[in-house]
């Protein structure tokens, strides 16, 4: 019922906000794909709203988006990729990136490397991340 709604809503975005609104559009069916364990469907919203969000300057969402298709991964089984995600969007973070987008960074980047049996307390990035947290 909620992908048919998006489906629908999807016909109607043009003008201005066109980019931004696919955008949404894409990240909200990307999450409904995700509730219904639909990963591959899932990853692919996410990774098309991250392009179109990296082309309208918005890096904290493009971080988020980022982080979901990094889950979408750890969902498919395929913890190399996720880490990898995770360690691209540590360069979009910024000054004013809030600690709530550092910390999900963090977190996927921890399921990613403990997935791998990769020790979590040497990494240098897990270990920046963590210190940025804590202030």
């Amino acid at each position: 019922m909620a992908l048919e709604a998006l489906e629908r809503a999807s016909t109607h975005i043009g003008g201005e906000l066109a980019d931004r609104l696919t955008a949404e559009m894409l990240e909200l069916r990307g999450y409904t794909y995700t509730q219904l364990s639909r990963h591959s469907e899932s990853l692919a919203d996410n990774l098309r709203a991250a392009s179109i969000v990296r082309d309208l300057g918005e890096p904290d969402w493009e971080i988020f988006l980022m982080v979901r298709a990094a889950r979408n991964h750890m969902g498919l089984d395929a913890p190399a990729v996720a880490e990898q995600l995770a360690r691209d969007s540590v360069a979009l973070i910024s000054e004013d990136t809030p600690p709530s987008i550092i910390a999900r960074v963090l977190d996927v980047l921890t399921r990613a490397l403990d997935a791998q049996s990769k020790p979590v307390s040497s990494d240098p990035t897990a270990r920046t991340l963590t210190a940025r947290l804590r202030g």
